[in-house]
């Protein structure tokens, strides 16, 4: 948005501002100490106003769309950022943890694949949604320790019908999954112990 070219520019005091800015609450970002605000759409050239300082200028209208829908249209659809590195996951029935010599181990002694697919799972998987947050009757609570941080990331298991949402309440977001995610992302191991059971 910074390096987007400016169609046309006018100074604030040659033309009525009221006719180009919007009449309900303006939408505007700011990057540093500069304000972008928001206005209507030329019919004429489907351009969008935007206002900086003393100047309004004439952009593409790639961006109002954006900055005007919900938070979550913004975010990664993955729970960890990309170059995290996990240390500790504590998850409603155990936890997985790295020992001093970088081994990862369970609380219920699992075996070194399922710890693997589990740590993968919450690297990797992408929910099909982000949406602002709606505040329910958390069912879980996880928490993902990160190195470099001294407090977890908190996340919350608030549905899981008709899918698996895992909230961030501190952002304000939460994160909509398949319910096959509830097994890969909260049951380290539940999809071999379902395959043996099919074998027995």
């Amino acid at each position: 948005m910074l390096n987007t070219v400016s169609n046309a520019a006018y100074s604030t005091t040659h033309i009525a501002l009221g006719k180009y800015e919007k009449s309900k609450a303006s939408t505007s970002i700011s990057f540093n100490d500069v304000t972008i605000d928001f206005g209507i759409v030329n019919p004429i050239n489907g351009y969008r106003y935007v206002r900086t300082g003393d100047t309004v200028h004439l952009i593409d209208d790639h961006f109002y769309p954006l900055l005007s829908s919900q938070t979550g249209t913004l975010v990664a659809r993955e729970l960890i950022a990309s170059n995290a590195v996990i240390e500790k996951l504590v998850l409603p029935e155990q936890t997985l943890y790295r020992d001093e010599n970088n081994f990862w181990h369970s609380s219920n002694e699992l075996n070194p694949d399922a710890i693997n697919e589990t740590l993968y799972h919450w690297k990797n998987s992408q929910a099909f949604g982000v949406h602002n947050y709606m505040q329910r009757e958390p069912q879980a609570d996880i928490s993902v320790y990160l190195a470099g941080d001294t407090e977890p990331v908190q996340f919350y298991v608030t549905d899981i019908d008709p899918w698996l949402i895992i909230a961030r309440p501190d952002l304000d977001i939460e994160y909509h999954f398949n319910l096959e995610f509830y097994d890969h992302l909260l049951r380290p191991g539940a999809s071999s112990e379902s395959a043996e059971e099919l074998s027995e």
